[in-house]
């Protein structure tokens, strides 16, 4: 089977061997270029016409067909979800001290077959889905409830944070959107039968890459609640499409915003993720430089890293100290790259080991695993025992689980030093961001990303002018989804 950029060449030579103009040649090889770079579709400045059945024009947006496919079946699905007749729900429990944008989103919630909910951090999203859970459950105990996410990782924090608050009922589940759907992501795309869930509730929504959205809105009964929470100003999904940020801009979709900061310990951050997010250059430039890190990055990690010991690897404790800093990167390879912090991280603490001793590192997840039931994003702590190398007597830890041998372990890479995508879903005391030159190609989402990873302290190192660069610019993806929704004129109710 042909990976996308193997079929995107193949498309070009086909599309070379045809009587395709020299501007024709010139449209494929930007649309190509557009589709490896997460874009559905690119947008013509006239009126253009190509004919090519490897090529699909809409208006003025130009296709490759595979990703035609992909939009249609997302925006006909929306169209069936968005004119289901509303339903009649009560009110959210009174006891529950919910703000007038959360008590909305709850009614809306249970009122319409698929609703939105976006917010910046602190705003109470997850409050919000526990009183969505609890308010279904009160009307119908044996209401049949998916919870979900993207990523292991955001999957577990929000399953960690409902439960916490008391939503729980017999017939919910949690986990990943993968094994949700049991889908694997390079099959072609199958008509799914309906889930018989009652509500669908998903977080970390902006992470739903197209072809995803394309799985899982098929599987929802009309007659369900699909739920939607994400921030639509975070970074889009690293495949293709933007699909939650163009519900959230399609004005089609029942949404409801939470802009009501409930925290009260990070209100220097959340003020620099405001600027950040509101295009404010001068003023976000002011409020990073108070962030800038002074010094080496290992000077700021060094103090807080965990250090070869000797005796029996004790699991909470472990977890606590790995869950207090992350180092993020906006690129992977180079001097400031994810690859070379983290061999670097390895490098040093191993220097530092000695017999008998046990190193602890944190790891992450690179490909889903059904069979040891992790996947790609969740993050573990491997315990090695000798300084030399990875011996069988090495295991890795993962919350709320035994230990697991080696030898059973799934596709990783350590995890001191992570992308500014993989981090999303996830939150630490500590963030420290990397910025090397190169960093410019994206926009103010990477920033704004990065910043609302962190509860406590936010450090920066990178030159100003990238910054400005990447303030001035949004990562926006472009696709045919709200112009093509546009056509279904339904009222919200």
């Amino acid at each position: 089977m042909l990976n996308p950029e193997e079929s995107d060449k193949l498309l070009a030579r086909t599309y070379a061997n045809s009587d395709a103009t020299q501007e024709e040649l010139d449209l494929c090889a930007l649309l190509m270029q557009q589709s490896r770079s997460g874009h559905l579709c690119i947008e013509l400045d006239d009126d253009v016409q190509i004919k090519n059945p490897y090529i699909h024009q809409f208006a003025t947006l130009l296709y490759f067909q595979k990703n035609w496919e992909i939009e249609t079946r997302i925006v006909e699905e929306l169209k069936r979800l968005i004119t289901c007749p509303k339903q009649e729900v009560e009110e959210a429990s009174k006891a529950a001290s919910l703000t007038e944008e959360q008590a909305s989103a709850v009614k809306q919630a249970l009122s319409h077959s698929l609703s939105l909910i976006t917010g910046g951090p602190g705003t109470g999203k997850s409050y919000t889905a526990a009183q969505i859970v609890r308010t279904l459950l009160e009307s119908s105990p044996t209401a049949c409830i998916f919870i979900g996410a993207p990523t292991g990782k955001a999957a577990a924090n929000l399953e960690r944070s409902l439960k916490n608050q008391g939503a729980w009922g017999l017939n919910l589940q949690f986990g990943t959107l993968h094994k949700f759907l049991g889908i694997d992501p390079f099959s072609p795309l199958e008509e799914r039968e309906k889930r018989i869930e009652d509500l669908i509730l998903i977080d970390e929504a902006s992470m739903i890459d197209a072809r995803l959205f394309a799985e899982l809105l098929p599987s929802v009964r009309s007659e369900a609640h699909l739920v939607l929470m994400g921030d639509a100003e975070q970074l889009p999904p690293v495949e293709s499409g933007n699909i939650f940020a163009d519900m959230v801009e399609s004005k089609l979709i029942p949404l409801t915003r939470l802009t009501k900061s409930l925290r009260t310990d990070s209100q220097e951050l959340l003020s620099l993720a405001t600027a950040i997010q509101q295009g404010d250059v001068e003023e976000a430039c002011i409020k990073l430089k108070i962030h800038s890190l002074i010094g080496s990055w290992w000077e700021m990690i060094e103090g807080k890293l965990f250090f070869p010991q000797k005796g029996e690897p004790h699991e909470t404790a472990l977890f606590a100290i790995m869950d207090q800093l992350r180092i993020l990167s906006c690129v992977r390879t180079g001097p400031l790259g994810v690859n070379l912090i983290n061999m670097e991280i390895e490098a040093r603490l191993l220097e530092k080991m000695e017999e008998g001793q046990f190193l602890a590192l944190p790891i992450i997840i690179c490909k889903n695993h059904p069979a040891t039931q992790l996947y790609n994003g969740d993050t573990g702590i491997l315990i090695r025992h000798a300084k030399e190398g990875l011996t069988d007597k090495d295991y890795a830890l993962f919350k709320g689980r035994a230990p697991l041998p080696l030898f059973a372990l799934p596709s990783y890479e350590l995890g001191y030093c992570i992308s500014v995508h993989k981090s999303q879903g996830s939150e630490y005391d500590e963030v420290l961001l990397l910025v090397p030159e190169g960093s410019e190609v994206f926009g103010k989402e990477l920033l704004y990303t990065a910043v609302t990873r962190a509860k406590k302290r936010f450090a920066i190192q990178g030159e100003e002018k990238l910054l400005r660069v990447m303030l001035a610019s949004k990562g926006k993806k472009r696709s045919g989804v709200v112009q093509r929704l546009e056509n279904c004129k339904t009222p919200i109710q």
